[in-house]
C-alpha cells in the first residue's frame, strides 16, 4: 500500500521551534513482524591484534561490526582501543535515539541493553483520508512510524572528477514502519500522514553508516587486502567534514528487500575500479540505500580475486 509522508525536521531555539526542512514521498507501509530473519550467528567474530581504526595495541575491547541495538552481534574481537571506543560509541549513540529511530528499533523488536524502557513518549503522527478528515484508530492496530533517513549525493571518488569532499544532503527519504496495517486503512483511497521528527542529527547517521561499512569489510579482510582505508576512517573518525569523499546515497528508484532488515553488498565503480559497500538499513521498507567508498583495485584481474573474500549479507538477526 502506498501512502504520502512527510517528513518535518525542526530545531528548537529560545523562540520556539524552526522549521528547517520538510519532505513529502510515497513510501510502502510494511509490517513490523521479525520472526523468521536470518540470523549473523554463522558469521565469524574474528580477533584483532590492534585496534581496527588507530593501530593502538594498549588495552582494546570488542567492536560490533553492525550496533547492537540495530541487531548486530558479530564483532571484531580487541577491535578497539579506549579512545577511539569513547569517539564511536558518541556518535553512534546520537544515531540510534535520533528522531523516531529509537521507536522504530522498538517497534521491529531490535535488541536494547535497556530493553527499551526510554521510548515512553509516543511518536507524533497526524493521519487523515482523502476528505482530510482524520482516520480513527483501529482497535489493537497502531498506527505507523514515519521517519525521515537523510539523502545525499553520490560519493565524490564516484561522481564528477572525484574531488569533492563535502557531504551533500539532498533531503529526507520517508520510511514506513508499523504492524499489518491493511485494516487500519481498509476502504481509504488516499492516505496522508504527517509526523515531525525534531533534532535530526544526520552527520552522526553518515559516520556510524561508513563505520559499519569499514568494520564490515575489515571483517572480511577487504580492507587488509586493498592496502587499508586510513582516509576513510579519518573522516568518519575525525573530519567529517571531509567523509562525502566517500559516503552517499544510491539515486532512486529505492530496492525493497521482504523480509530482510539489513542488506550489505560489495560493488565495483567503473572506470575507476572503486571497490565500495551498499549499505541499507531496514532494506524491507525500501529505506534508501548508502554508497561506502572502501578502497580501489588496479583492475578486474585483481577485482576478481578479491571476490572470494566477500560477505554480502542481509538480514541480521533479531534479539540475541
Amino acid at each position: 500500500m502506498k501512502i504520502k509522508t512527510e517528513i518535518i525536521i525542526t530545531r528548537r531555539t529560545a523562540d520556539g521551534d524552526e522549521v528547517l526542512r520538510s519532505a513529502a514521498e510515497d513510501v510502502q507501509i510494511v509490517g513490523g513482524n521479525a520472526e523468521g530473519f536470518r540470523s549473523m550467528a554463522d558469521l565469524a567474530s574474528p580477533h584483532a591484534e590492534s585496534c581496527i581504526y588507530c593501530d593502538s595495541t594498549g588495552k582494546r575491547t570488542s567492536e560490533h561490526v553492525l550496533p547492537y541495538a540495530w541487531g548486530g552481534i558479530v564483532q571484531i574481537h580487541g577491535g578497539s582501543c579506549e579512545e577511539c571506543q569513547r569517539i564511536t560509541q558518541a556518535f553512534e549513540g546520537q544515531a540510534l535515539n535520533d528522531g523516531a529511530m529509537a521507536h522504530v528499533r522498538k517497534a521491529l523488536g531490535l535488541q536494547s541493553r535497556t530493553r527499551h524502557r526510554k521510548v515512553v513518549s509516543p511518536v507524533e503522527t497526524r493521519i487523515v483520508g482523502a476528505d482530510g478528515q482524520p482516520l480513527a484508530p483501529v482497535e489493537g492496530v497502531e498506527p505507523p512510524i514515519i521517519m525521515g533517513l537523510p539523502l545525499f549525493s553520490k560519493p565524490g571518488l564516484i561522481s564528477g572528477d572525484g574531488t569533492r569532499v563535502e557531504l551533500e544532503f539532498q533531503g529526507m527519504g520517508a520510511v514506513a514502519f508499523g504492524g499489518d496495517l491493511t485494516e487500519f486503512f481498509d476502504g481509504q483511497s488516499e492516505v496522508v500522514v504527517t509526523q515531525q521528527e525534531s533534532g535530526k542529527r544526520i552527520m552522526a547517521f553518515a559516520r556510524t553508516i561508513a563505520k559499519i561499512a569499514y568494520g564490515w569489510a575489515w571483517r572480511d579482510g577487504v580492507i587488509q587486502r586493498l592496502g587499508g582505508a586510513p582516509a576513510l576512517v579519518n573522516a568518519f573518525m575525525h573530519k567529517p567534514e571531509k567523509l562525502g569523499a566517500f559516503l552517499g546515497a544510491k539515486p532512486q528508484p529505492y530496492e525493497r528487500f521482504p523480509g530482510m532488515t539489513m542488506r550489505i553488498e560489495y560493488k565495483l565503480s567503473m572506470p575507476r575500479q572503486l571497490v565500495y559497500l551498499e549499505v541499507q538499513m531496514f532494506a524491507e521498507t525500501g529505506a534508501p540505500t548508502y554508497e561506502v567508498v572502501l578502497g580501489q583495485v588496479a583492475d578486474m584481474r585483481a577485482w576478481r580475486k578479491l571476490q572470494p573474500s566477500f560477505a554480502n549479507f542481509a538480514g541480521p538477526s533479531v534479539g540475541g
